[in-house]
């Protein structure tokens, strides 16, 4: 019911609480499935931990997800039900998704263009999906990035980018996305500059890229780089995980093999080709500061991913890049008819990432207990 609420009543300010308290409810209701049953372990395994520890850990980069770990071992301070701590961790995952939503959501704009600019603004809503949330470490962090980035892009405001250096608290792996942040600073109206570096990175190959994280994960024994390089980077590693994702493929149905196909054909394809339009017609477009400078980052995720897609799991970086490239899209609404190649573009896009986002709403249901439709927060916690 609160979804309806908020859906109905979209342009409140209201609504943006009912959304992020659906998301809450969602995690409070979760079954332990993806790394949500590791994290039902982990809050149970931090109830043991002192305060000392947990600040070791961080100081001796020994916690890949020290937000995780931290928050466990506060929240057992109070409760050992952990389906608090899944609806706290639900929440902030929920705060930054809805508030990024927002951060494009422009009356005047989805007015003017009528029942193709809602289309276009839903299919970006539904793009970033709650299956994300499977893996909730790495894709909070993400779309907290998003967030912060967004916001100082859209405001003009470079103090938000401090707030970037946080990100590999949430997952350490995510200490990568501070090279383009701070390459951002500096070429961030040079968009040119940034597609030369989309291609040096596309002729890296493999072997240059690993040997320079081996270098550093030797130099940082027993600590969380070391762990991250043979688990992702190695190739006893990298085997290892390839094998694993080939025996979990064996067992998808046709309906999520349809959504991964569609799922790579948005990151792999479309939203590469919209990017490089928009750069190619950059001039005729005449693009304002803001849509330059969001032009000129998504170039930079661009070439990150050419980065880690070496990497096993690597490719989960992509995710970053297209919806990034979606915002930019989103930002372009005003414009999209001054290009005619670019509209017909838009014209296919709409579509297949409303079927790609209800798709992932529908895949998501693993996970989404029956107490999320039949109960309710007073219900859970008492």
């Amino acid at each position: 019911m609160a979804l309806l609420v908020a859906v109905r009543n979209f342009k409140s300010s209201f609504s943006k609480t009912l959304l992020i308290g659906v998301v809450a409810f969602i995690g409070m209701t979760a079954n332990s499935e993806g790394d949500l049953e590791r994290y039902e372990a982990i809050y149970h395994i931090n109830s043991n931990l002192t305060i000392g520890e947990m600040w070791t850990n961080l100081i001796g980069l020994q916690d890949g997800k020290f937000y995780i770990s931290a928050f466990a071992f506060l929240l057992n301070l109070f409760t050992d039900n952990y389906h608090i701590y899944f609806a706290f961790l639900y929440t902030i995952f929920g705060y930054y998704l809805v508030n990024f939503v927002y951060l494009f959501f422009d009356e005047k704009v989805i007015k003017n263009t009528k029942l193709y600019g809602l289309l276009f603004f839903i299919s970006f809503a539904l793009f970033f999906s709650i299956r994300n949330s499977l893996n909730l470490a790495f894709y909070t962090g993400v779309i907290y990035y998003m967030y912060f980035i967004s916001k100082s892009i859209i405001l003009k405001k470079n103090k938000f980018l401090l707030f970037l250096l946080l990100t590999p608290l949430f997952h350490f792996s995510l200490a990568i996305l501070l090279i383009p942040t701070f390459l951002y600073v500096y070429l961030k109206n040079k968009p040119i500059t940034c597609v030369i570096l989309v291609v040096i990175t596309l002729g890296l190959n493999q072997s240059s890229i690993t040997g320079i994280i081996q270098q550093y994960a030797n130099s940082n024994k027993g600590t969380i780089i070391e762990d991250k390089y043979r688990s992702y980077a190695s190739e006893d590693g990298m085997e290892r995980l390839e094998e694993r994702y080939r025996k979990g493929e064996l067992n998808y149905n046709w309906k999520l093999k349809l959504l991964n196909t569609t799922r790579e054909i948005i990151i792999d394809f479309f939203s590469k080709i919209g990017v490089f339009l928009i750069f190619f017609y950059r001039k005729k477009l005449g693009l304002k500061e803001e849509k330059l400078n969001m032009l000129s980052l998504v170039l930079l995720l661009w070439a990150t991913c050419n980065l880690t897609v070496n990497f096993s799991n690597g490719d989960r970086f992509l995710i970053l890049f297209s919806a990034m490239a979606y915002a930019l899209f989103i930002m372009m609404l005003e414009d999209v008819k001054k290009i005619k190649l670019y509209y017909i573009f838009t014209l296919i896009l709409i579509p297949l990432s409303l079927f790609f986002g209800v798709m992932s709403l529908y895949a998501s249901n693993k996970f989404i207990s029956e107490y999320f439709y039949f109960s309710n927060f007073l219900i859970e916690l008492f």
